[in-house]
């Protein structure tokens, strides 16, 4: 099979694969369905396509060749929609509950959604627990409880029964979410950090705490101990742009943090 032949291969399964969950989605809630597109790289080089390859979603950037995939999710509504219609079918009742609770000092929606029967009775039950973003950007910026809640309770759906021809747990507006998160932590990737401050904590091992600030605005603190920590403070003065590599560690009250393992100057 030649390069060409694979890759229309490649696109056709892709396709027949959208078309068959497509197919297992009622007609009813189809305008629920949301598609993403994601580009997946194929190639490192740029290879010379034809209106074949063309036409079957294959592009190409000074940085290789692509194909661009298209996946169908559906939306919160969707799922909230079957719910509903399937409790009347049955005569069933549901509620949804949802709390905000704490762990460990951080914020979670936890959303509970109960059905019952005609007696009163519990027959299912689905939880889901997310974490709440706040200080994010986006809509975690302005609405950091109500993007939460959202995707509780699309979670709590899903683990129903609900929308499970998809085969996807996160609703469509969770991928959008998550999407746009990746988009501006690549930015950020590549634009570096400022500096705002730094602190020793423990002078005998060289460790302490760096506060960057990102191209968002966004504030994060960051540890560093060691060789590393003591060159980064004694080259790098505050108010200068670095890119830094981090790795992740737990701290002594089992928290998750990230530690400085790398980092560059920028002009």
């Amino acid at each position: 099979m030649s390069l060409k032949e694979d890759w229309l291969q490649k696109a056709k399964e892709i396709q027949e694969k959208n078309d068959k969950i497509m197919a297992r989605i009622p007609e009813e809630y189809r305008h629920y369905v949301q598609h993403l597109s994601r580009a997946s790289k194929v190639a490192k080089k740029v290879v010379q396509l034809d209106k074949e390859l063309e036409g079957a979603g294959y592009f190409t950037t000074e940085n290789g060749t692509y194909l661009n995939i298209t996946n169908a999710y559906l939306t919160v509504a969707g799922k909230n929609a079957m719910l509903t219609d399937w409790v009347e079918e049955k005569d069933y009742r549901f509620s949804i509950e949802n709390e905000i609770i704490t762990l460990k000092e951080k914020f979670f929606i936890k959303s509970v959604i109960k059905i019952t029967n005609e007696k009163g009775e519990e027959i299912r039950r689905a939880t889901s627990t997310v974490p709440v973003n706040i200080g994010g950007s986006g809509v975690d910026r302005t609405n950091p409880f109500e993007n939460g809640e959202t995707s509780a309770v699309g979670r709590a759906l899903t683990f129903l029964g609900m929308g499970r021809q998809l085969g996807e747990i996160a609703s469509y507006e969770e991928v959008v979410e998550a999407d746009r998160l990746g988009e501006e932590q690549q930015q950020v990737a590549k634009e570096g950090f400022i500096i705002d401050s730094f602190e020793f904590k423990d002078e005998t091992r060289n460790a302490g705490k760096i506060r960057l600030v990102d191209s968002n605005g966004e504030l994060q603190v960051i540890a560093g101990w060691g060789r590393v920590f003591k060159e980064f403070i004694s080259k790098v003065d505050v108010g200068s742009r670095v890119k830094i590599k981090t790795e992740p560690f737990t701290t002594q009250t089992q928290e998750q943090a990230q530690k400085l393992v790398e980092y560059e100057c920028v002009a």
